[in-house]
């Protein structure tokens, strides 16, 4: 019998900042956040965490955009995670390193996460790095190189990220460009109940369209935290119902928005177990192995 939860409950804070100001313009570029956008999004930032914190159903993990958090602000935000004892996905500011340049997400655990009625006292921390540059990204690095005369390059992360998250299932994850990578998907097929990307991506219908494709080809719930810049974060499972596969999705521009949304656990997993008896997903692809 499944051990597993019913739900997970993820929180979303879909901060709302513009690139142009925080590394722009062309003529100015930055590698680093720039400070009025700085102070702006850790504004939203907390913002959000107010705002969950008094949700009535707080939630067990709460995820934040691609290239959101300033680099000065890392103890700050694991503090709010300490709080909260929730875990938190949050995209950074680039890592300028000597000539190097990374993406990295940084992943904040609680060390009394879901542990009823204790609160927090510590965090660990790991960083989940970006394999493919987005080409906004390989644009922007090549303009800076040519404006400052530098010769700095995007360091790809290959590693790829499971994280177990039991009882409340597994987890795999990419940032932004690496939903494209089809490598990922071989490594997590069968082995993850959920799929967390966080995104700086302009292409939503492109993101939107994957969502689903990649929800059936792995059997998963498909979380994207896009900026609000954009818009369009989403959650997308694989149920055999269409009218209940979108279970969330904030469509518009310019938006700030945080909402906490219930994943499937206990019922997503059993049926993969289930194969081609599945009950309440689709029946997954052939072939498949569980």
């Amino acid at each position: 019998m499944s051990m597993h939860k019913d739900y997970l409950k993820i929180g979303f804070i879909q901060t709302n900042l513009d690139n142009n100001l925080a590394w722009g313009p062309n003529d100015d570029i930055s590698l680093q956040m720039k400070e009025e956008a700085e102070n702006h999004v850790w504004q939203e930032i907390k913002k959000g965490f107010h705002k969950l914190y008094n949700h009535h159903s707080k939630p067990d993990i709460i995820v934040l955009p691609e290239l959101t958090l300033p680099n000065a602000y890392q103890s700050e935000l694991r503090r709010l995670a300490q709080e909260m004892n929730a875990v938190v996905f949050s995209g950074l500011d680039w890592q300028v390193v000597s000539n190097s340049i990374m993406n990295y997400s940084l992943l904040i655990v609680p060390n009394k996460w879901r542990e009823e009625g204790l609160k927090s006292s510590l965090t660990t921390i790991r960083y989940l790095g970006k394999k493919f540059p987005a080409n906004v990204e390989s644009i922007t690095i090549k303009s800076y190189n040519k404006q400052e005369s530098k010769n700095y390059e995007f360091i790809s992360d290959e590693n790829i990220y499971l994280i177990d998250a039991s009882p409340l299932g597994k987890i795999g994850f990419a940032i932004c460009a690496d939903f494209y990578d089809l490598e990922r998907y071989v490594a997590y097929k069968g082995k993850v109940q959920h799929m967390i990307i966080l995104a700086y991506n302009q292409d939503t219908n492109s993101f939107y369209a994957l969502s689903e494709a990649i929800s059936r080809i792995i059997m998963c719930s498909v979380v994207i935290c896009n900026t609000g810049k954009f818009g369009d974060s989403l959650v997308f499972s694989p149920y055999h119902d269409s009218y209940k596969r979108v279970i969330f999705r904030n469509q518009g521009a310019n938006l700030f928005a945080t909402q906490v949304v219930n994943l499937p656990v206990k019922s997503l997993y059993e049926d993969q177990k289930a194969g081609q008896k599945a009950k309440v997903f689709k029946v997954l692809p052939t072939p498949f192995e569980p």
